[in-house]
């Protein structure tokens, strides 16, 4: 018979619209219109096609009342079948009860677990990039990113989550020799600025580092070929006394 592959579990990812009561009118959802699909086109095996950008899935959630503390809330769920890191985009109209507000197609990590649909809320995500390493050539182990970032808006600056340690290894049959992507949750009309810092291991010889920094005006970071700081030898073992 036969032998038809048993696709992995979709990964769930929440989709919630919520405003407070105390929210102005023109940032009240009475219906939130979202599309939800992965960037690149894929077909997972035993799980057939995914939905793409000219075929995505569609929610349409008409926030209720929560009790009688006026708040309005809504919610669904997306269900995906993860290929590597390739990522999710969805984009949205929300209609208040007074305007329309439309959230462009917007790129998402593919593990995001929650996605708030609101007027206000938003998401900001950053590739990093190996497309200019060269395991082979230059004979690293692994390669570790670190990132700091902050976001500014209303005259505030707030940090974000720290990413520490997220790891890259030349391996290609463990996901980690390709981009990978993080997301923060921002607010509409945001900025936001980012440092990072790379470390390139050679196992037993010693570490390099590169570093640099970025904008919203460019949300991605190409890990250079090579560490350019000196060599981080690896520290020499003590000498074995034999009594």
């Amino acid at each position: 018979c036969e032998n038809i592959p048993t696709p992995p579990a979709p990964h769930p990812v929440q989709i919630i619209t919520y405003a407070a009561a105390n929210t102005e009118p023109q940032n009240a959802p009475v219906d939130v219109n979202v599309n939800m699909w992965f960037e690149t086109e894929q077909t997972i095996p035993g799980a057939g096609p995914q939905p793409t950008t000219n075929n995505p899935t569609n929610f349409d959630l008409q926030p209720a009342s929560v009790g009688n503390t006026g708040a309005l809330f809504g919610r669904d769920t997306f269900y995906g079948f993860l290929n590597g890191s390739i990522p999710l985009m969805y984009n949205a109209t929300i209609t208040t009860e007074t305007n329309q507000v439309e959230i462009p197609p917007t790129r998402l990590n593919n593990l995001q677990p929650t996605v708030l649909v609101n007027a206000t809320a938003r998401y900001t995500t950053i590739i990093i990039s190996m497309d200019e390493v060269d395991w082979s050539a230059n004979g690293y182990d692994r390669i570790t990113v670190s990132i700091n970032a902050s976001k500014t808006g209303g005259g505030t600056t707030t940090k974000l989550a720290k990413v520490s340690d997220l790891v890259f290894s030349p391996s290609p049959n463990d996901g980690r020799n390709s981009a990978q992507y993080v997301t923060w949750e921002t607010t509409d009309g945001d900025s936001i600025s980012f440092s990072w810092i790379a470390t390139y291991t050679k196992n037993n010889v010693g570490s390099w580092t590169a570093s640099g920094s970025g904008t919203d005006s460019d949300l991605q970071i190409i890990v250079p070929a090579k560490g350019s700081s000196s060599l981080i030898p690896v520290p020499a073992k003590p000498p074995v006394v034999v009594a």
